[in-house]
């Protein structure tokens, strides 16, 4: 079978995962398979966080995620469950679930695929987000904030 017609079928074959990927870095994040090239049907994109980092207490309403952490360790709250992540563990958040997360170690290194995908480009557009704009950009990528617990 051709590879364009594998292509056809949603197969994606990447040979050497991180070359042939898109470059995109951003924020310690890098796009590893961008929406464009899977049809929208998913993204994967590999951060590298700093320790202490805590993310805004969130939820996603276009898409959901599975984050497998790569190395280092992650506090995380999903709805109301406290739990920690650490090199090895996977988790997958569906949309509409409130999340956030502290990163315990630093240079953790996550893996993320989002179904369906586009979510990445916010990696993309967020650097040059003024304050004042965030709103407009959560809203546009589908991102509800809350009060964080953590």
């Amino acid at each position: 079978m051709s590879s364009e017609r594998l292509s056809k079928l949603g197969v994606l074959l990447i040979k050497n995962f991180g070359d042939e990927a898109v470059e995109k870095r951003t924020l310690g994040s890098k796009v590893l398979v961008s929406s464009e090239s899977t049809g929208g049907r998913y993204s994967i994109v590999e951060q590298v966080l700093p320790e202490g980092k805590v993310s805004e207490r969130h939820k996603h309403t276009l898409e959901g995620h599975s984050v497998e952490i790569l190395s280092g360790a992650l506090e995380v709250l999903i709805e109301s469950e406290h739990m920690l992540l650490k090199e090895g563990s996977y988790v997958y958040i569906p949309e509409n679930i409130w999340h956030e997360f502290r990163v315990l170690q630093e240079k953790t290194t996550v893996r993320i695929v989002i179904m369906p995908g586009g979510f990445e480009r916010l990696f993309v557009e967020l650097p040059n987000c003024k304050p004042e704009d965030l709103p407009k950009l959560n809203s546009k990528f589908g991102i509800h904030t809350g009060k964080n617990v953590l």
